[in-house]
């Protein structure tokens, strides 16, 4: 397999939990936010990471799922709101320690 791990952060969430994905794969991947990705190769499997706006990805992550077309995708979303206890995850829950932020 291939990958090519997309994302759109706002906040820099969802680029961590994408930089989490890519430590995890094994397979040859590359990296790269959405202002920069290019059409996936073919055979390569796409992993599109966004925020949410309104329930929906937002506008950047929107037009490049639409561009990609019948291409196989993973996607995965972040969801900033103001916590109750105002506690935030120490990291991805993907991260297991093994990755440079830890």
């Amino acid at each position: 397999m291939k990958a090519l791990i997309v994302y759109s952060s706002q906040s820099g969430n969802t680029r961590k939990l994408a930089e989490a994905i890519h430590h995890q794969l094994s397979c040859e991947k590359r990296i790269l936010p959405v202002a920069e990705a290019p059409a996936p190769a073919p055979g390569e499997t796409v992993f599109l990471g966004f925020w949410l706006r309104g329930g929906k990805p937002d506008p950047h992550a929107s037009e490049y799922l639409a561009k990609i077309g019948k291409t196989r995708v993973f996607l995965f979303a972040t969801h900033g709101a103001a916590s109750k206890f105002g506690a935030r995850p120490k990291r991805p829950f993907l991260c297991k320690n093994t990755c440079p932020d830890c």
